[in-house]
Formats: C-alpha cells, structure tokens, sequence
C-alpha cells in the first residue's frame, strides 16, 4: 500500500458548489473518508531537529516542536502510517477521539459551544 499523502481534513460540498462546505477527516494513508472517530488513530513521531528540543534533554516540553501526524484508520492503514514515519508499533499513536478531544480542550472550545454547533448543524441537516 502506497500512501495517497492527502490533507488530512476536506471540505465535502453536500449539494453541489453551492452548499455549505462540511469538513470532514480523510487517512493519510489510503486518501479514503474516515467515517467513524472510533475506528481511527493519530500516528506522530517528534521531529528531533530543532535545536531547542536537543537542548531539553529528551523532554519535549517546547511549544515549538513540530511534529509529524498522519490520520490512519485501524488495522493495515495505521501499520503502513507507522512504517512511512519510521517508528515502531504504537511509539507515537493516539486514538483519534482522544486527540480530538483535546485538540478542541487546546482551541478553548467550550462544551457549551459544541452542543451549540452540533444543534446547529442538525437543524440545516448539513450531515454529509
């Protein structure tokens, strides 16, 4: 299998160009929609040359390390994503739901204003 190398969030037009755009997460490996958070990873591996991470004597405590993330669904995609960074199985690994969750926790997304979004996105039913 050969890594499609895609974005790893697209935007789908439901209804044709006119349509609200909906984002959706796409894997990195295969570039099929990843449909359900619960039978996906986040594959990473830390970037060691940055010279501020060399000096922090293995502990990444920088908020400028990069990282490389590669959204994957479970099973061969999420094998052939750890293959393509060079690590070993489950070194760099997240469950997506988790990392999702604290991705928003990061934006200061509030619980409130995602109930709110997701009521909203209900009523223009704009579910792709």
């Amino acid at each position: 299998m050969t890594s499609k190398r895609n974005h790893m969030i697209k935007l789908l037009y439901r209804n044709g160009s006119s349509s609200i755009p909906v984002p959706i997460l796409v894997c990195d490996v295969c570039g099929a929609r990843i449909e359900n958070a619960t039978n996906a990873s986040v594959i990473f591996t830390l970037s060691t040359d940055l010279p501020d991470l060399k000096k922090s004597q293995g502990s990444v405590t920088q908020e400028n390390a990069s990282q490389h993330i590669l959204f994957a669904h479970t099973g061969s995609c999420e094998a052939e994503a750890e293959l393509l960074l060079g690590i070993r199985r489950y070194e760099g690994y997240w469950y997506l739901p988790s990392f999702l969750g604290h991705l928003l926790i990061n934006a200061e997304v509030t619980k409130e204003s995602v109930f709110e979004i997701l009521s909203e996105q209900k009523s223009s039913e704009s579910d792709v």
